[in-house]
């Protein structure tokens, strides 16, 4: 993971785990521009970005399918939105990611670490006035 953050231009990051979660007696660090390099990259792929668009989606348990939900209010309040992941660590405390393209073909990444208060509503202040640069 940390190979292929570098490998992507994220030179600022350092996974401690497999899922990117501290890990036992470390931390994993990042940048918001890191976060915004991955999250470009990921978005390249057909099927990821097909999967965060989707409010909720069946996922095949032992018991039969369960739903998983989409928690990030984003795909409700900024139409259009693909979102990214949300999260929280004790270093990061709330972080959210997320793309969202314009009605001018242009797309914005906003990235948003140690967030606290109604992060979407400040996200969209933040994707209102980038695309309002656009003109």
């Amino acid at each position: 993971m940390n190979a292929k953050a570098v490998a992507l231009g994220a030179r600022n990051t350092r996974a401690s785990s497999p899922s990117g979660l501290d890990g036992p007696g470390m931390e994993s660090v990042t940048t918001p521009f890191d976060l915004a390099v991955i999250y470009r990259a990921a978005l390249r792929y057909p099927a990821f970005a097909a999967i965060v668009r989707q409010p909720s989606s069946l996922f095949p348990t032992d018991d039969g399918p369960h739903e998983i939900v989409n928690q990030n209010e984003l795909l409700k309040r900024y139409p259009g939105t693909l979102v990214g992941k949300t999260g929280f660590t004790n270093l990061a405390q709330h972080t959210l990611r997320r793309r969202a393209p314009s009605a001018t073909a242009q797309r914005l990444v906003v990235v948003q670490m140690y967030g606290s208060g109604d992060m979407y509503g400040q996200a969209i202040g933040l994707l209102d006035w980038g695309f309002s640069q656009y003109g």
